[in-house]
């Protein structure tokens, strides 16, 4: 258990997919930072069932889109980062059947 509450037993767990380099490395251990922050049986859902993307950015268009991300600080990663984890949570991910 205690492996799994430390940095490096979310980390080993982490599903990630993206490309590995030096920013992906500083933004998988804002993820796990953020995992850590929320309660076990969160982290171990999100653990289990979520793959995070990590994406670079290449192309004027890519960048444009994606440069209020990129620059944020730590902090504001970590909130989006909790914020999307609560839609997954929430079940926003899976669509509903509509009655009409």
């Amino acid at each position: 258990m205690e492996y799994e509450n430390s940095m490096e037993g979310v980390i080993y767990d982490l599903g990630i997919w993206g490309e590995a380099v030096d920013e992906d490395e500083k933004n998988r251990n804002i993820i796990a930072e953020t995992l850590l922050e929320l309660p076990y049986k969160v982290r171990s859902k999100v653990l289990e069932e979520v793959i995070f993307v990590i994406m670079a950015t290449h192309g004027l268009a890519t960048e444009t889109v994606f440069t209020a991300s990129v620059k944020k600080q730590t902090s504001n990663k970590m909130d989006t980062i909790a914020h999307e984890i609560a839609h997954f949570i929430l079940g926003h991910h899976s669509p509903k059947p509509k009655n009409i």
